[in-house]
């Protein structure tokens, strides 16, 4: 599966909320060790939350549905891990 193909995949499962989490791991040269993604619910608004590792701390970033940086940034974690995981209801695909 190409890079583009995985994207499409993530977008897809985000949209229809199918998406329980994600895992990137391995960077490249990422500045971050390791992100985990996961689908909140706040306020009756569904977001995906970003959690980045960087040594010892982590940072939170929740972004809506369809936000068009978090296209761009959903982009950039494929590009530089190499270890994807994704979990869906009762799936999880690795990339």
């Amino acid at each position: 599966m190409t890079r583009e193909e995985v994207f499409n995949f993530f977008i897809e499962n985000i949209s229809e909320k199918n998406i329980v989490k994600a895992v990137f791991s391995d960077s490249k040269t990422f500045e971050y060790n390791k992100i985990n993604l996961r689908l909140i619910e706040l306020k009756n608004n569904f977001f995906i939350q970003c959690e980045s590792f960087k040594e010892n701390k982590a940072y939170h970033t929740n972004f809506e549905i369809g936000d068009t940086k978090f296209r761009d940034i959903l982009k950039l974690y494929i590009e530089n891990f190499k270890q994807i995981l994704l979990k869906t209801e009762g799936k999880e695909f690795i990339f």
